[in-house]
C-alpha cells in the first residue's frame, strides 16, 4: 500500500471546490479528506513539524515518518520551503 500526505500551505479553504480546484477535489474523493485540520502556528517553518508529529511540540522520534518507518514504509518529503 502507498500513502501520500499532501499539505498545501496558504490555501484558502473557502476557495476549495469543484469549480476552482477540480483536480484537488477529484484526488480527495479517492482518499481521506480532513475538513478540520489545524496547525500549531501560522508560520510554515514552525507548523509543519507539528503537523507531521501531530503534536504542538515537535519530537524527532515521534512523527509520521518514524512511525511509518517502524512499519516497513519508506518515506520522503518534497517541499519548496527553504
Amino acid at each position: 500500500m502507498n500513502a501520500v500526505l499532501l499539505l498545501l500551505d496558504a490555501l484558502r479553504f473557502d476557495h476549495v471546490n469543484k469549480d476552482n480546484t477540480p483536480n484537488l477535489m477529484r484526488l480527495a474523493e479517492g482518499g481521506v479528506f480532513f475538513r478540520n485540520a489545524f496547525s500549531c502556528n501560522s508560520s510554515t517553518i514552525q507548523s509543519v513539524p507539528c503537523i507531521l508529529g501531530s503534536d504542538p511540540e515537535y519530537k524527532p522520534d515521534h512523527n509520521i515518518a518514524s512511525v511509518l518507518g517502524q512499519h516497513g514504509y519508506h518515506t520522503a518529503m518534497i517541499h519548496s520551503n527553504p
